[in-house]
């Protein structure tokens, strides 16, 4: 992607060129970033786009917004509601502002951070939500197909990575994460404390209620984030081994899939697993339909 915050005038006209599923994006956050939030940070607020759907959604929010250009941001101030932002020029490598904030939002702003950038911010980012809060990410991925890489990047300036990635980087930061949607190479998370999902630590041991489902192969999975699309439930689930196959039915379970409930006709997860295997689970004939090698953490 271009550079486009040295154009703050044309930024929109030219993102939708380059960004086809801009508008989508953009929709799909904000449904996702309605949360009755009072507070807001936004990381990349650009000339103002991503908060004013934002700010809409969330009627009562007051939006502090950081950008490296303070051209884009004086666009921004121009179509944002004064009383409502507060705009400053900061990088997102440097100190975010102080929290607790009830959301954290960015949208095609992280994939200018490689892998370590990205972490780091996500730890950055839970340190300042609030108990209840939530960060929505909107941005540019690294697809499973390289057929859906559609949007331009250079490798310089734009350093995608995976959807599996950055939840992983999620879930290590303490957020559970989940996929709002995701189309081709553009997706949208939602994350929010891990403590908001859990039980509580019990007196006894100080130590998380909630267990991890284990495999009928005897081994221990984490699901690290779900989405139902259509007819196929996405799972992404790490420390698992070949023979937690046969665990699927029951890892869609956790995540409160009831076949018997819906209309969805497949279920398929994407893994990222120690030896790497690919599972296809059918919700129809609750059999397992593949278990093929994959190349890399897929």
């Amino acid at each position: 992607m271009a550079q486009y915050h040295w154009d703050p005038e044309r930024y929109l006209e030219l993102i939708r060129e380059e960004v086809p599923g801009y508008d989508r994006l953009q929709g799909h956050v904000a449904r996702a970033a309605a949360a009755d939030a009072e507070s807001v940070l936004e990381l990349g607020t650009g000339t103002g786009e991503s908060a004013r759907r934002v700010l809409e959604a969330n009627p009562r929010a007051h939006l502090i917004g950081i950008d490296a250009s303070g051209e884009m941001l004086a666009r921004a101030r121009r179509v944002l509601p004064a009383g409502r932002v507060h705009l400053l020029v900061k990088r997102l490598e440097d100190p975010l502002p102080d929290g607790a904030f009830d959301l954290v939002v960015s949208v095609l702003a992280l994939h200018h951070l490689d892998s370590v950038g990205k972490a780091d911010l996500f730890r950055r980012i839970a340190a300042v939500l609030a108990p209840s809060g939530r960060f929505v990410l909107g941005d540019v991925v690294v697809p499973a197909d390289p057929a859906d890489m559609v949007t331009p990047v250079d490798g310089v300036y734009d350093k995608p990575s995976s959807v599996a990635e950055q939840v992983e980087w999620l879930q290590d930061a303490g957020l559970r994460a989940r996929i709002a949607w995701a189309h081709r190479d553009l997706a949208v998370v939602a994350a929010e404390p891990r403590d908001k999902h859990y039980a509580a630590a019990s007196s006894a041991n100080d130590q998380p209620a909630y267990k991890t489902p284990r495999a009928e192969s005897g081994g221990e999975t984490t699901t690290l984030a779900s989405s139902l699309f259509g007819d196929r439930v996405t799972l992404m689930v790490r420390n698992a081994t070949p023979g937690d196959a046969h665990s699927l039915p029951r890892l869609l379970d956790q995540v409160g899939y009831d076949p018997s409930a819906g209309s969805p006709r497949s279920a398929c997860a994407s893994t990222r697993l120690r030896q790497g295997i690919g599972l296809r689970w059918s919700t129809r004939s609750g059999r397992l339909l593949q278990s093929a090698a994959a190349h890399g953490s897929s």
